[in-house]
């Protein structure tokens, strides 16, 4: 069945927070980069998705508030390739202007890493090859109080495909 929202719905905006300058050396089992993204407009964050490739280990994002206090978005310590997904939060989160979004990422670019591409160990950079590698998130936001598809009884994801999944009843 096709369910249609008794209201007009918001169309989300997609806010990436990214570092395309860095170079993984070769054999660094730890290496970070850190990505930063200001909010100048008050919006509500509806999902997010966080995006690596093979040498990508761990990821934490967080959102510094303008009134000192900090809070975790999303954080994966034992990052795989395939949960490239976009993670639909529950309730919306507000981000008020002047909010600092920023992303912590490690790379296992060693030959101790079963999923590095390269034997021996290469530097890696920026790329769209997935023997290449990426420092990003994006942030699906919305105008504050305004309704999404994810405020009426919908289900957004599977397993990293688009579908809508009623929830509740038959």
């Amino acid at each position: 069945g096709l369910y249609l929202s008794p209201t007009p719905l918001q169309g989300i905006t997609f806010l990436p927070v990214v570092n395309t300058g860095f170079t993984i050396p070769a054999g660094d089992p730890h290496y970070q980069v850190r990505a930063v993204f200001p909010i100048f407009n008050t919006v509500e964050l509806v999902a997010i998705a966080p995006h690596m490739h093979l040498l990508g280990r761990e990821v934490r994002v967080t959102a510094s508030f303008p009134n000192g206090s900090v809070r975790e978005l999303i954080r994966i310590d034992d990052w795989d390739f395939h949960w490239q997904a976009n993670y639909i939060f529950r309730e919306a989160i507000t981000l008020p202007a002047g909010t600092i979004v920023e992303l912590t990422a490690y790379y296992d670019n060693s030959s101790g890493n079963p999923k590095n591409p390269s034997s021996p160990p290469v530097a890696v950079s920026w790329g769209e090859r997935t023997t290449d590698e990426m420092c990003l998130t994006f942030l699906s936001v919305k105008a504050p109080g305004t309704p999404s598809l994810n405020t009426v009884p919908f289900s957004l994801t599977d397993r990293g495909t688009e579908s809508v999944i009623t929830l509740g009843g038959a």
